[in-house]
């Protein structure tokens, strides 16, 4: 076993241990601290896979402003430990039924990506012999000139993304910019209201009234 392919299990198993100790940990500190560590495990395995940009995203969003606003919530509500509650077999159901089919959907998304059901290869050894597996350890390589020629009608004629990848170059994070601020605005914006919506709600319900004696 490569040096790339250690760094990605550890990589990857680090990410798993802390998911699972966010959930498991009753300090709500210590569950956005192993938060945080699972965000920039995660981008660690996104840098090995080649996608530098969505590395330097999850930790710039993802492990900086959302972890930020997590701390802030809970210094704000100053909640110490979680009181442990009965679970009843009704939730637990519902709960095991909801990640039995998380995971589904997971499984079925991955396998369903190029070269998804091909067989592992060793990212060093993919990187040897490239001719063998095209997408083992590492990303689909996308031709910017072919993908300007099929998806021509979804630029002006005037555009310089089109220009771009006329040109040989992949402006994605240009290309990512217009698809969610362009097609999918109004999602973009929805999403940002729930959230807004939620940690309001939680500030709600969690603030505790002044008494006065």
């Amino acid at each position: 076993m490569e040096l790339c392919d250690i760094l990605f299990y550890l990589f990857a198993g680090l990410a798993l241990l802390t998911s699972v100790l966010v959930v498991a940990l009753r300090n709500p500190v210590s569950s956005a601290m192993c938060m945080a560590v699972s965000f920039a495990m995660t981008a660690a395995v996104l840098f090995g896979l080649g996608a530098h940009f969505l590395g330097i995203i999850q930790i710039l969003v993802y492990a900086g402003a959302i972890m930020v606003l997590f701390l802030f919530i809970i210094m704000l509500l100053n909640v110490k430990k979680e009181e442990k509650g009965r679970r009843g077999w009704f939730i637990c159901c519902v709960a095991s039924c909801v990640a039995a089919a998380f995971a589904g959907m997971v499984t079925s998304v991955t396998l369903n990506l190029p070269g998804g059901r091909d067989c592992p290869v060793s990212c060093c050894a993919a990187k040897a012999q490239p001719e063998q597996n095209a997408y083992a350890g590492k990303l689909p390589k996308i031709d910017p000139a072919a993908y300007a020629a099929k998806h021509a009608e979804q630029f002006r004629k005037d555009s310089t993304v089109l220009k771009e990848l006329k040109d040989g170059n992949f402006p994605d994070t240009t290309m990512l910019g217009q698809t969610l601020f362009g097609k999918y605005n109004y999602q973009f914006v929805l999403l940002g209201l729930i959230l807004l919506v939620g940690t309001i709600g939680a500030v709600v319900l969690c603030r505790r009234p002044d008494r006065k004696d």
